[in-house]
């Protein structure tokens, strides 16, 4: 388990971390999958990367609407104002504050609760 998931699970979420895109993918693509409230997924990562996850996600009826958190410590400006203008997707630079990533979470769930 990552630090990160760990410290998710500490505030109270509910976790499911992937040691891959591709692991997350088949998850998050299976035929009794359930959605999730959120998905967190590193812009770059070897196979399936965080864009290529987002894309099928958006192909997939039951993932359209699923709010994305992108983080990276090395993107192009331009990939990072395309998830900027994306509907449910925001950036978030590595290193960043867990108390600004906690409260972008509560922010989306709470507004996919209204």
């Amino acid at each position: 388990m990552t630090a990160l998931a760990r410290i998710l699970e500490i505030a109270g979420y509910e976790v499911s971390p992937f040691s891959s895109g591709a692991a997350a993918l088949a998850a998050l693509t299976a035929p009794d999958a359930s959605p999730p409230d959120l998905i967190i997924t590193d812009v770059l990562m070897e196979g399936v990367d965080g864009m290529q996850l987002f894309t099928v996600a958006r192909q997939t009826p039951a993932l359209q609407e699923v709010p994305f958190i992108f983080v990276s410590a090395s993107v192009k400006p331009a990939l990072e104002q395309m998830i900027a203008g994306s509907p449910n997707a925001i950036f978030m630079r590595k290193p960043f504050d867990i108390d600004l990533l906690l409260g972008e979470i509560a922010h989306i769930l709470e507004k996919d609760q209204k």
